[in-house]
């Protein structure tokens, strides 16, 4: 009997197959672009829709879908799920829990395809799918039929014989006037155009229209918020996209940018699957024992608008989802905004939202509450990266704060973020996420880590290897595999902050496959600035040695590391210099009041919105004082961690702003130090001249102050009320009916010379008094080192020929008569030395002008004196060593001393081709591509207009292409960069060049003639094959030395690595020279008035040397031989225009 039964199994089993591949079921419909339909994951997943042909029902029990021909068995239906006679089943794509209805794959909108396999995998149906389109599917025109097409309404589990198909897209609607925010009381008259015989349909609450919406109609008077979302439809076509317009009114117009985020309500709101609300289908965690809807991470079909001064430069469909951990719970929420592709392949916002980060493209942005900070201050994350945002080589999230809409709801403030994750690699390297690995540390006991691209084996030998050290070799090894610098760079705020949630949580880690190096992504601070006493190398619960970070690998490479005398040596001297530069009081003041005065005005708002009295000015105090105070905890944990000395004061400068000074190797970042090393330390200090200037050596002497215009001059005075709106900072502003009198000037105090009137109310003092004066200066140093010494009660900005030179005691942003100062005058009055720039200043009269402010209406006194000084080094007290070695004993105070290049010496140009990428993988121009670019750098302390400059790529016709005159896009300001595309197309908002650069190398030239034709000065730059996303610059800016960057500084100072290559290209770019930094080359200069060519020739090179001159053709136009190391030439046989100059001998050859 149990035999009978087996051959009966086996039998019904063959039946079973035979029937399947004779059965009926089609698959009859594809809509990968799907925003309407929930499935049953509670997302908007892709769907297939299978049709059963036949009169009977059938089970799909066993059978397989999948999107790939060679497994076929991809998805399979593990339950009996029955199609009725004639019916239809949706399956969803995106996966679910558990969920046979739910496919393990995502349809693509770029296209693809879909098999339907029976039991045994044999394939009974296929169909290939074209490009999606927002909720039109491909389907049969007829159930079942031979022919294909675009359905303009989905028929979604249901006969496709009635619906209606095209190939022909309705254009979308057009509005009459853009959405944005207006005032309350306000109109906005609004109609919506359409092509002759087309509909535009519409709603007006939140939700999509469907063919029962409305019918536009007319023109419509707007008088409340009202969010208008319409499509355009026509017999015979497809519908047009869905555009959405916010037209909000409100009690104010916003100084900030404005988000709005539309989507239908009930993707917010609905019990079931609403993002917002606790609900009936979330999950437990981020604080919570209790499931929560905004803890799952569903997506919703919204559309993101984002304006910038009145005008939407974004305006497009997007997924939204809730972001964060804990902050969830938040009654604001963190959203991650992401384009997507099933949005008319819209998979990336054509913005650049992050002024610190110019030129980067992003699929996703971060709309973030300020995490745990969102009661406090929402800036702390913001705030806190700010300080080391590119001044430090360290990825970090660029900021910018908005304020937002939800359905034309106000939110309040809300803060722009990079994301941190894949994207963030994306926007900010070009590198897509299967080129990459990234691992993320989330909390948990027991060491738990998510992988996000790739995987862990690199890491995990990374810290195999951590677990040998300390060991050089060992060392060198992880240094292949860990960009250290990065490392150390970002571990600079962590330290510094004193975060205790991390490095158990909030890190992340990343490397490129091919060969790449690890580096860190800094995000999520807010736990930071707590503790002052907290110490990352001791604690046992969040330290480097703390149980929570069991299974971190930062934590246990850490471990290793702290071992290693190298890394050490470099820990101790970046702290040193990041608090005495990067984390000084002053520095990180001006920094928070910026911030601060961007969202003060709008805070009020957010707190009625609330319903709150979060006062983020007492937090933003508090982080001052945190400041303050915790560098002294900080330098006696690493005294205590490396047995180090006392400290031991230690201030470097140096008398030219664009001066590069190293300590032990390492740049500083701001170009000084004014802190503390360790007693004992041994310190290498070494100066690189800027372009046009020479090294005279260390003062240990601050140098003698020279007055330009003295304290106790002649001023006029404006004390009777407000000037705002009025240019009265402005040089050519008429001040004759002012007051006049000598400082000091104000009342209450001693030692006032001249008294002002602060008004008729001792209880309600004029915030503001205004002041102007001038002075002449005979001559002046663009390059000299120009101060203010200001005595002032309380606060004040100061003018120099109508621009702002600095503020004391003031928030940033704009001002008014009615703004006070941020703190009254402990000095009583203060006397402040404050730098100016230089290029403020100008031969003949110059005016100054002071608005004073002060603390509060009742303020008791007033007072204003200010002289311009400038320090000249004293002659003869210089150390010529360079670099200079020392032991830090006792306080060291050294300025490094440089003069300009005196005549015979080689000439720098004003302005020099500065950088060049070949192959750009990451920046995008106006036209939002990623084509090559050239970068100019204005060597000078003046602004420089590059119009009437030539540059070519082709050095027999130099003068290729004239730069035309296009306004400010002209002009470089003093010691800026301009950006040139090299990509043959139009110039707009920026300059584009008409011609493009090859990834194989290029000769560059950039020139100048006067009017008589005759050349002035040239520039030029070969590069040879230096492969995707690097770049060929100087450095420093305008230096001679071009190095291959790993790390492309786009518009920005370009800074030093250690694995940047210093490498000389030949102009035919078929031989490539690399040298070691340290490498003396010859300098050929020319001298444009005695037509010499000096040449100057290291002693370690060989003699003799051979020195030829070619011209542009490659014809050799003059030959020498040179016998000794110094030497000149004459070239005033030779006729006007550009020539190489070839060196060549037994050790090295070199062209320029």
């Amino acid at each position: 009997m149990r035999g009978m039964a087996k051959r009966l199994q086996a039998l019904l089993l063959v039946l079973s197959v035979m029937l399947a591949a004779k059965a009926e079921i089609v698959i009859n419909e594809v809509c990968p672009s799907n925003t309407r339909h929930v499935d049953r994951g509670w997302n908007y997943g892709g769907w297939v829709e299978l049709h059963n042909t036949e009169s009977y029902p059938q089970d799909l029990y066993g059978y397989y879908l999948s999107d790939d021909a060679s497994n076929l068995r991809k998805f399979r239906i593990t339950q009996h799920i029955t199609i009725p006679s004639k019916g239809y089943v949706v399956f969803y794509g995106g996966g679910a829990p558990n969920d046979t209805l739910q496919m393990k794959f995502d349809l693509d909108c770029d296209g693809g395809i879909i098999f339907f396999a029976d039991r045994i995998g044999r394939k009974l149906a296929e169909v290939e799918y074209p490009v999606a389109m927002p909720d039109i599917s491909y389907a049969r025109t007829v159930d079942a039929g031979d022919e294909w097409g675009y359905c303009a309404f989905p028929t979604h589990a249901a006969s496709n014989d009635e619906a209606p198909f095209s190939t022909e897209r309705c254009p979308e609607p057009e509005f009459t006037v853009p959405g944005g925010v207006t005032l309350e009381g306000d109109k906005v008259n609004l109609r919506l155009k359409c092509p002759e015989g087309m509909r535009v349909l519409y709603t007006t609450d939140t939700t999509q229209p469907t063919l029962e919406s409305d019918e536009w109609s007319g023109t419509k008077r707007l008088t409340s918020t009202t969010i208008v979302r319409a499509m355009t439809v026509g017999e015979g076509y497809l519908p047009s996209r869905v555009v959405t317009q916010s037209y909000i009114f409100d009690d104010h117009l916003p100084t900030l940018p404005v988000v709005s985020i539309v989507t239908d309500k009930a993707n917010l709101w609905n019990a079931a699957y609403g993002i917002y609300t606790t609900g009936t289908n979330g999950i437990p965690g981020n604080g919570s024992d209790s499931p929560r809807n905004w803890n799952r991470d569903w997506s919703r079909p919204a559309n993101m608008e984002y304006f910038v001064e009145g005008e939407a430069v974004v305006s497009q469909p997007c997924d939204i989802a809730i972001s964060g951990g804990w902050s969830r719970g938040s009654s604001m929420k963190s959203l991650k905004v992401t384009a997507k592709k099933k949005y008319d392949l819209m998979n990336s916002f054509d913005y650049s939202f992050f002024p610190s980060k110019p030129g980067l493209k992003y699929k996703s942005i971060l709309l973030r509450n300020g995490g745990n900070d969102w009661s406090n201050s929402m800036m702390k994350d913001a705030l806190l990266q700010m300080t080391v945002a590119e001044v430090l080589d360290i990825e970090y999230q660029s900021y910018q704060p908005a304020v937002h809409y939800i359905n034309g709801d106000y939110y309040g403030i809300i803060n722009l973020r990079e994301r941190n994750n894949t994207q963030y690699v994306y926007s900010n390297f070009g590198w897509d996420e299967e080129e990459i690995d990234m691992i993320e540390r989330v909390p948990n006991d027991v060491g738990y880590y998510q992988i996000k691209a790739g995987d862990t084996e690199a890491i995990d030998y990374v810290v195999e290897l951590a677990s040998q050290l300390p060991d050089d070799e060992v060392y060198a090894e992880i240094a292949e595999l860990v960009d250290i610098n990065g490392l150390v760079n970002y571990l600079m705020p962590e330290l510094w902050t004193g975060n205790w949630d991390w490095p158990q949580n909030n890190l992340k880690l990343f490397r490129h496959r091919d060969g790449g190096k690890f580096r860190w992504v800094l995000y999520d601070l807010e736990n930071g600035f707590g503790e002052l006493s907290f110490n990352h190398f001791t604690d046992g619960n969040y330290g480097f040695n703390g149980y929570k970070a069991l299974g971190a690998h930062t934590a246990e490479l850490m471990q290793g590391l702290l071992r290693q005398p190298e890394f050490q040596a470099l820990l101790i001297d970046n702290m040193s210099i990041c608090l005495g530069s990067v984390f000084l009081p002053e520095r990180f003041d001006h920094i928070a009041d910026s911030i601060y005065a961007l969202i003060a005005d709008e805070l009020p708002y957010n707190r009625d919105r609330w319903n709150t009295t979060w006062s983020a000015s007492s937090h933003v105090e508090s982080f001052k004082t945190f400041n303050r105070q915790r560098p002294s905890y900080l330098r006696d944990h690493f005294r205590r961690q490396f047995a180090l000395g006392a400290d031991v004061a230690l201030s470097v400068s140096s008398n030219h702003p664009q001066a590069t000074l190293s300590l032990n190797s390492l740049p500083l970042p701001l170009g000084y130090i004014d802190g503390y090393t360790f007693q004992g330390r041994e310190l290498t200090l070494t100066a690189v001249a800027p372009a046009g200037y020479r090294f005279v050596g260390w003062s240990a002497e601050v140098g003698e102050q020279q007055v330009v215009m003295p304290l106790g001059n002649t001023w006029k005075y404006y004390d009777q009320g407000s000037l705002d709106g009025e240019s009265w900072m402005d040089v050519n502003y008429n001040d004759r009916a002012w007051a006049s009198g000598n400082t000091p000037l104000g009342y209450a105090k001693d030692g006032i010379v001249t008294y002002v009137s602060y008004g008729d109310d001792s209880n309600n003092k004029n915030p503001t008094t205004y002041f102007r004066t001038s002075f002449m200066l005979d001559s002046y140093d663009p390059a000299g080192s120009y101060a203010l010494n200001l005595h002032v009660d309380d606060g004040a900005i100061v003018y120099l020929n109508g621009v702002e030179a600095c503020r004391y005691q003031m928030s940033g942003g704009q001002v008014n008569f009615y703004s006070y100062a941020s703190t009254h005058a402990e000095g009583n009055p203060d006397r402040v030395t404050i730098e100016i720039p230089a290029y403020l200043l100008r031969e003949g009269k110059n005016t100054v002008a002071v608005e004073v402010h002060q603390n509060s209406a009742t303020s008791s006194d007033q007072y204003l004196d200010l002289a311009i000084v400038t320090v000249v080094p004293k002659q003869g007290s210089y150390v010529e060593a360079n670099p200079y070695v020392f032991t830090a004993d006792t306080p060291t105070k050294l300025v490094a001393c440089f003069e300009p290049e005196t005549a015979g010496a080689a000439q720098v140009p004003p302005v020099r081709i500065n950088e060049v990428c070949l192959s750009n993988a990451t920046y995008i121009n106006e036209y939002f591509k990623r084509n090559d670019w050239i970068e100019l750098y204005n060597t000078t302390g003046e602004p420089q207009s590059i119009a009437g400059l030539y540059i070519t790529d082709d050095f027999s016709n130099p003068k290729y292409y004239c730069i035309p005159d296009e306004g400010e896009l002209s002009v470089i300001p003093p010691y800026g960069h301009r950006i040139l595309w090299a990509d043959k197309l139009m110039s707009f908002t920026e300059m584009h060049l008409p011609f493009k650069l090859s990834a194989e190398g290029e000769s560059l030239m950039l020139s100048s003639y006067d009017s008589q034709g005759n050349l002035q000065w040239a520039d030029s730059v070969f590069v040879g094959y230096i492969g995707e996303n690097s770049s060929y610059g100087r450095y420093p800016d305008g230096a001679d030395d071009l190095y291959v960057m790993n790390r492309m500084t786009f518009a920005k100072t370009n800074y030093y690595s250690p694995y940047n290559q210093l490498v000389r290209f030949t102009p035919d770019e078929a031989a490539v020279e690399t040298m070691e930094a340290e490498d003396a080359l010859p300098m050929i200069s020319y001298e444009v008035a005695t037509k010499m060519l000096c040449v100057n020739i290291p002693t370690h090179h060989a003699l003799p040397m051979q020195l030829a001159v070619y011209d542009l053709q490659g014809r050799r136009a003059a030959a020498y031989d040179i016998g000794e190391h110094t030497a000149q030439v004459s070239l005033a046989s030779l006729p006007s225009g550009v020539y190489v100059v070839r060196v060549a001998g037994a050790s090295m050859k070199i062209y320029i």
